[in-house]
């Protein structure tokens, strides 16, 4: 996939952040190839987070990027990836380009692997 105009979204798919149990809500979704979607992502907890998408590589290579910086500052927003403060709501919008599964996760030190992840199923 790639980033896209949030005016040329198709569509627009609202994700919280549940900081309270490490989680997205909702935790899966679906989509077609040549969608635009706008990732509204609210998080209503008191604790830093993050929104990344992208497949299982992406995802590995930006956790052992994020683990490099623990303790040095927080990353800035990408254009796959947005860091959300506690009480902050961003939009990441994105063009799926081919069908396979696309993860979203959040690598603040710990996240990932205590689960804090998601998938987006896209079809032909």
């Amino acid at each position: 996939g790639e980033p896209a105009d949030p005016a040329t979204a198709t569509r627009t798919v609202d994700i919280k952040i549940v900081g309270t149990a490490m989680a997205f809500e909702p935790q899966h979704v679906q989509a077609k190839t040549g969608d635009v979607v706008s990732f509204v992502v609210a998080n209503d907890s008191d604790l830093e987070h993050e929104f990344t998408l992208g497949d299982e590589s992406v995802q590995t290579e930006h956790e052992e990027e994020m683990a490099s910086h623990a303790g040095h500052g927080a990353m800035a927003d990408d254009a796959n990836s947005i860091l959300l403060p506690p009480h902050t709501t961003k939009t990441l919008t994105w063009r799926f380009t081919s069908p396979g599964t696309v993860i979203y996760g959040c690598h603040v030190v710990g996240h990932y692997a205590a689960g804090m992840k998601g998938t987006v199923d896209v079809t032909a």
